[in-house]
């Protein structure tokens, strides 16, 4: 994302928490400092909040489900993340992305059962529950 467009998000991000602040505070986790920063251009704070991930695609997610399969057919073979790491990163998905996948793949209620497995200490502590927080709906 270019400079220009990236204060642009920021900026309409800003006025959009700036509203809903003003219609109900209690809708908005965002500090004032926060929004104070995404309007008027202070780029720690419109990266912090604009922190766009690198885009899923449809291969990304076709990759995790292939990688996720054999373990959705036989859980008992998935120890936690740690088991499917290799796989992941030779598809090249980073392990913020497979987190997101991951969660997404468990809101739509696909490989739930290879996802709960993934709550143990064979998985790093970011990578064992994959729920979708408040905030980011």
């Amino acid at each position: 994302m270019d400079r220009e467009m990236k204060f642009a998000w920021g900026r309409l991000l800003g006025e959009t928490l700036r509203v809903q602040k003003r219609v109900d505070p209690s809708m908005v986790q965002a500090s004032d400092a926060t929004i104070y920063g995404l309007l008027n251009g202070f780029e720690t704070v419109v990266d912090a909040q604009l922190s766009v991930n690198e885009p899923i695609t449809e291969d990304d997610l076709n990759n995790m489900a292939r990688i996720l399969e054999p373990y959705h057919q036989n859980p008992d073979t998935l120890r936690g993340y740690y088991t499917i790491e290799s796989e992941v990163d030779a598809a090249n998905i980073s392990r913020l992305k497979a987190m997101m996948i991951l969660t997404y793949f468990k809101s739509e209620g696909r490989f739930e059962e290879v996802i709960r497995r993934m709550n143990t200490e064979h998985s790093p502590g970011e990578c064992r529950e994959f729920e979708i927080r408040q905030e980011e709906v």
